[in-house]
C-alpha cells in the first residue's frame, strides 16, 4: 500500500471538505482504513503518528485484525475522546464480520492476505493479493450505515476495471488432501477427484493432481485414485 498517499488522505478527510456532504458540511464521523494484515497496520498506524497534519493530537488511532484480544477490538465501537477523530486500521475482519455504525470515511488499499497454494512448491503461503471487485463493494458499504458516508480506493479506475469479478473460493486456492479424504470417508466407494471435477468452481487440474499423488505416496489413497 501507498502509506503516504493513504497518510495524506486522512489529513485532508481531518482538514474537513472532503465529507459525503460537500465542502460545506459538518463531518465527525469514523474513519475506516482496509489493509492487508497487522504488519502494514503497524506501519500505517507509524505513518499517521508521525504526520503532520494527522498525529495522536488529532486522530484516535484504532487497530482491529483477528490476533487482537477481543477485548481491545471492542474500542473500536466507542466514541473517540472529546476533540478527536476516530481512525480504524482493519484487515478483512471489518469487511463482513464487525460493523462500525459511525463510518462516514472507507479508505481501501485495495489489498487482503489470502492463503494460497502452489501445487509445483506443494507448499501454502499467505499471500498479499488485490481483493475482488466485489470485496471492494462490501468495503465500500461500510461507510454511511446509519448516515452519508464515501469510499477513497487506492487504486487507478483502469487497474480497479480490471479486477476480477469475485474472490476465488478456497477449494480454488487452498490444498486439497483434507478435502480429499473427508470426501473418501463420506462413502469408501467414491472417486473424490472425479466430485471435485464435477463441482461448480473446480480446483484447478493441478492442485487437483498433486492433492491425489501426495495422498497415493503416503498411502492414504491406492494407486489407482490418482487418476
Amino acid at each position: 500500500p501507498d502509506f503516504k498517499a493513504m497518510a495524506d488522505l486522512v489529513a485532508a478527510i481531518l482538514r474537513g471538505g472532503l465529507g459525503p456532504g460537500g465542502p460545506d458540511s459538518h463531518d465527525d464521523g469514523a474513519i475506516l482504513i482496509f489493509l492487508p494484515g497487522h504488519a502494514e497496520i503497524d506501519r500505517a498506524l507509524a505513518q499517521l503518528r508521525w504526520h503532520a497534519g494527522v498525529g495522536e493530537q488529532r486522530a484516535w488511532l484504532l487497530p482491529l485484525h483477528g490476533q487482537m484480544p477481543t477485548q481491545r477490538q471492542r474500542l473500536v465501537f466507542k466514541a473517540a475522546p472529546q476533540g478527536l477523530r476516530k481512525v480504524v486500521l482493519a484487515t478483512n475482519i471489518a469487511e463482513t464480520s464487525i460493523t462500525i455504525d459511525d463510518v462516514t470515511h472507507v479508505i481501501d488499499s485495495g489489498q487482503v492476505k489470502e492463503s494460497r497454494y502452489d501445487p509445483r512448491s506443494r507448499m501454502g503461503v499467505l499471500a498479499t493479493c488485490f481483493v475482488s471487485q466485489a470485496s471492494a463493494q462490501q468495503r465500500a458499504g461500510r461507510a454511511g450505515r446509519v448516515r452519508p458516508g464515501v469510499c477513497w480506493r487506492l487504486l487507478q479506475r483502469t487497474f480497479f476495471d480490471q479486477l476480477p469479478e469475485y474472490t476465488l473460493c478456497e477449494m480454488r486456492r487452498t490444498a486439497l488432501e483434507e478435502l480429499v479424504l473427508q470426501l473418501r470417508l463420506l462413502e469408501s466407494g467414491v472417486d473424490p477427484g472425479e466430485v471435485l471435477r464435477r463441482a461448480p468452481q473446480p480446483p484447478s487440474p493441478e492442485s487437483l493432481a498433486a492433492a491425489l499423488r501426495t495422498l497415493v505416496q503416503i498411502g492414504a489413497l491406492g494407486p489407482k485414485d490418482e487418476g
